[in-house]
């Protein structure tokens, strides 16, 4: 239905959607971020209910944060592994 890209401040903001039922899915995640595969239901009733949720339970205030890219260093030093 819509696509969006976020904001500076990682926010995303999808205006004129009719009441109704949607799904939230990443596509792409900003350098050193996770990229979050998770789909995201969302159902609107009415402009003041606005419900997200994930695997059948509400998020907590309709907002998703996504974790900072971490995984396994590897350090060489100049004869071979440090």
């Amino acid at each position: 239905v819509m696509s969006a890209v976020s904001d500076k401040d990682g926010k995303v903001t999808f205006i004129g959607l009719p009441l109704g039922s949607y799904y939230i899915r990443e596509t792409a995640a900003a350098p050193g971020y996770v990229l979050d595969q998770t789909v995201y239901n969302v159902t609107i009733t009415s402009e003041d209910n606005i419900v997200l949720e994930k695997d059948g339970k509400p998020v907590d205030n309709n907002t998703v944060i996504n974790d900072v890219y971490r995984g396994n260093i590897v350090c060489y030093f100049a004869g071979g592994l440090f």
